[in-house]
């Protein structure tokens, strides 16, 4: 990537889920939320972050000092990326990565840029270097620097998952099956780490060898990926089980 590039993405990094109010884009929609609302069923958040993190861009003058030009081509990077954190556009991406050669992004980028685009309102989202970086950091909890913290973070994640179920039950909403407390105490740690599991090696790993073949900077964490699968029954079920217990307060 360029030097703009990175910092665009970088930036982006920073901002991809700025205002996240805990549900998810089918949550905005289905209880026609303002942001469900205003900014419809296709990357809802996404887009809502990347309007608000370019305005948290201007209210600090990040950008201020770089040519006009310059600054338009790093806010277009910028959304293209966090727009690119939506999950509904995973696997299509996998599968886009899969048509194209070998270390594409070594040797043919980034005079060639694939053409695929998603839009949201009149924003366009192109399967860059940048936005498969971004998705693959969004997802990143897997290749952590242990399994321990891998863990830790995905236990906070399932407390926001149980916070939408409970607004789904709240709002006389159909209740996510992930996302139900019930379900998910019913099953306890081990339906969290069948969960977990499944999760890692259905789309996570998958999407992290789909870039890897096209861009191998991202191996390191592939291996972190596969290492922490081997980690699991090395970890203290007394303390995960004290730490699973308290997401459902």
């Amino acid at each position: 990537m360029s030097d703009l590039e990175a910092a665009a993405v970088f930036l982006a990094a920073h901002a991809h889920d700025v205002g996240h109010p805990g549900t998810n884009n089918r949550y905005q929609v289905s209880a026609q939320t303002s942001l469900g609302n205003k900014y419809g069923a296709n990357a809802t958040l996404e887009a809502y972050s990347a309007d608000l993190g370019q305005e948290l861009l201007d209210k600090h003058q990040m950008l201020s000092n770089i040519d006009p030009c310059d600054r338009l081509m790093v806010l277009s990077v910028f959304r293209s990326s966090i727009l690119g954190t939506d999950m509904a556009q995973h696997y299509t991406t996998s599968a886009a990565l899969r048509h194209l050669p070998a270390d594409f992004y070594i040797q043919d980028y980034p005079p060639k840029r694939p053409g695929r685009t998603q839009v949201n309102g009149d924003h366009a989202h192109a399967l860059s270097l940048p936005a498969l970086i971004l998705h693959a950091a969004d997802i990143s909890g897997p290749c952590r620097q242990d399994v321990a913290m891998w863990l830790t973070r995905s236990l906070a994640v399932t407390r926001e998952f149980i916070y939408q179920g409970d607004c789904e039950r709240k709002n006389g909403l159909a209740i996510t099956e992930s996302f139900n407390r019930d379900v998910l105490l019913a099953e306890g740690l081990d339906g969290f780490k069948r969960r977990e599991i499944e999760f890692t090696k259905g789309l996570v790993l998958p999407y992290y060898r789909d870039v890897e073949r096209v861009w191998n900077g991202i191996a390191p964490l592939r291996a972190a990926i596969e290492e922490n699968l081997q980690q699991w029954e090395q970890l203290d079920r007394d303390s995960l089980s004290r730490m699973w217990s308290a997401i459902f307060v």
